[in-house]
């Protein structure tokens, strides 16, 4: 399979603003060989065909598998980000959508979707928030369920092949079981090899498995936590923040993370065993101060 002359690899830090790209020179069809070999965290993505530049070199998953053609390969290799609506509270599109990204509305989430000015790909949930939309791409499930409309939506994001998910909605509102549920879908998301990040009035969440994420400083002293989600998790550690820690042990029975804080630049953090759930601040009052 001819791949093109120029090939980008992403080596997904997940973080919050900014990634890094790689560019790998070669002849068709070559697979990455092992630059920066040493800092290269578990999950790694191609992105682009140079003969589709789409989507602000949007991401593709590279396989490994040889394919007879380039329309074979580009079914295998072009993931989109999952963008899922909720009925929670929203407050805003803090990244919108781009060409070829699923929409997915969980129920009364779709008003969310409407209010942002999108039209979602499908419509999913059993509709006990309200009427039942029109529309063809509507699936109803029943009431009595295992799954959340939200989970619904992010099965349906993991089915289509995505990678990256951005729950909007899916906290406040009148049901804080709801919120926890979506907290708890970031490490349902995770353990697969995805990433969730899930969107608060002034917070953004997400989880790592196995894994390091660095976040950058948008202002210092801005607060960060760290928890642990599931089994004990091993080997954590913190740097760059203003309390740090190596190869320690976080439990979910205590919370030990909360509310850290960032320095100058970014903060760094790893497990090298286990689900962590992080959330730090993305928004600050007027006067600077930073809530607790």
């Amino acid at each position: 399979m001819q791949y093109g002359t120029e090939i980008l690899l992403q080596y997904l830090s997940h973080s919050y603003a900014g990634i890094t790209r790689i560019r790998c020179e070669g002849s068709g069809g070559t697979r990455p060989s092992q630059p920066a070999q040493a800092s290269t965290p578990s999950n790694c993505e191609l992105i682009i065909f140079p003969e589709k530049r789409f989507v602000n070199l949007r991401k593709m998953c590279y396989t490994g598998h040889r394919h007879d053609s380039v329309s074979q390969a580009k079914e295998a290799f072009f993931l989109a980000a999952c963008f899922i609506f909720s009925a929670g509270s929203y407050y805003g599109l803090p990244c919108s959508p781009q060409p070829g990204d699923l929409i997915l509305a969980a129920d009364a989430g779709y008003l969310h979707c409407l209010a942002a000015g999108l039209t979602p790909h499908r419509i999913l949930g059993d509709f006990d928030s309200m009427p039942q939309p029109q529309q063809r791409e509507v699936d109803v499930f029943p009431v009595e369920k295992d799954d959340t409309d939200t989970m619904l939506a992010i099965r349906k994001g993991l089915e289509s092949g995505c990678t990256e998910f951005h729950i909007l909605g899916g906290t406040g509102g009148t049901r804080l079981d709801h919120t926890i549920a979506n907290l708890q879908a970031l490490g349902f998301l995770s353990v697969r090899g995805a990433r969730g990040y899930l969107y608060d009035r002034n917070y953004t969440y997400t989880a790592i498995t196995n894994s390091s994420l660095s976040i950058p400083c948008l202002q210092e002293d801005a607060v960060f936590s760290v928890f642990c989600l599931g089994a004990d998790a091993q080997g954590v550690s913190i740097r760059g923040a203003k309390y740090c820690v190596e190869d320690a042990e976080l439990s979910a029975a205590f919370p030990l993370g909360v509310s850290n804080h960032f320095l100058a630049g970014p903060a760094e953090i790893s497990v090298r065993e286990g689900t962590l759930l992080i959330g730090w601040q993305t928004e600050f009052e007027a006067t600077g101060g930073i809530p607790e």
